[in-house]
């Protein structure tokens, strides 16, 4: 049996592509001053290692992997976004069947489409679907049909479907990255070296540019940057359902 490879890194897998960036970055402005410190560091070798960078983003999620993930979301929200005009029909057939909204699951889904939350969603339409068969004689009375039951019944299908291949991608690309943890480590190495040298050249020099061959601080700033692409994704989101 191999022996699993370790992590000699102290980061998520998908943090350590653009960790590097920020170095390779810093390296190419600064490369004249690493040269003249040592030879190793030269043309070629900031080459090499934004080509390694560029290989560790696509085994992180390739171009194929990401248009197709996106192609499953769009469809995702797609199917969210359909179910609001059949929620609020249900709604207003609950309500004149004189039966309790608060536990048939309408809010949770009404939540869950505001959210864009396909969890939810599902999770609402599992509660709906079993509400629907026990109150299917009253609420027929008030003009719920089999279609109408179809459609909610495709949408809750379509969310799994979508939602079990977006796990398989996913899965399958963990399983492709830990094969590649070795390729990683020495991405790793590279970038531990550019770090050092960066240090030793500017710990006296310019104190303040030592934070940008700072590993925890590289780290930081990865961080922030997914937080404000989240905070974006978050805000066209609410705009969206603020429009719809």
């Amino acid at each position: 049996m191999d022996q699993k490879v370790l992590r000699i890194y102290n980061c998520m897998d998908e943090d350590v592509p653009p960790i590097c960036s920020f170095a390779a970055s810093n390296l190419k402005r600064d490369l004249a001053t690493f040269t003249a410190y040592s030879p190793k560091f030269n043309l070629d070798f900031l080459s090499r290692f934004e080509s390694d960078i560029a290989l560790a983003y696509d085994i992180i999620e390739p171009q194929s992997e990401m248009q197709l993930q996106k192609a499953i979301t769009a469809r995702m929200y797609g199917t969210i976004e359909s179910l609001q005009g059949l929620n609020n029909r249900l709604g207003g057939y609950i309500q004149f069947a004189k039966l309790d909204l608060i536990d048939f699951g309408t809010a949770e889904l009404r939540e869950a489409i505001h959210d864009n939350d396909a969890d939810a969603a599902v999770k609402g339409l599992n509660l709906i679907s079993k509400n629907l068969v026990n109150y299917k004689d009253q609420l027929v009375k008030e003009g719920l049909t089999d279609e109408f039951v179809a459609q909610l019944d495709s949408a809750t299908e379509s969310l799994i479907a979508d939602k079990k291949r977006r796990y398989e991608i996913f899965s399958n690309r963990a399983l492709i990255v830990q094969d590649n943890i070795g390729f990683f480590n020495e991405l790793y190495k590279t970038l531990t070296m550019i770090l050092t040298a960066g240090k030793i050249l500017y710990q006296k020099k310019d104190p303040a540019k030592v934070k940008e061959y700072t590993f925890s601080e590289l780290k930081k700033r990865v961080s922030r940057m997914k937080t404000a692409t989240t905070k974006t994704k978050e805000d066209k989101s609410e705009k969206s359902a603020a429009t719809a």
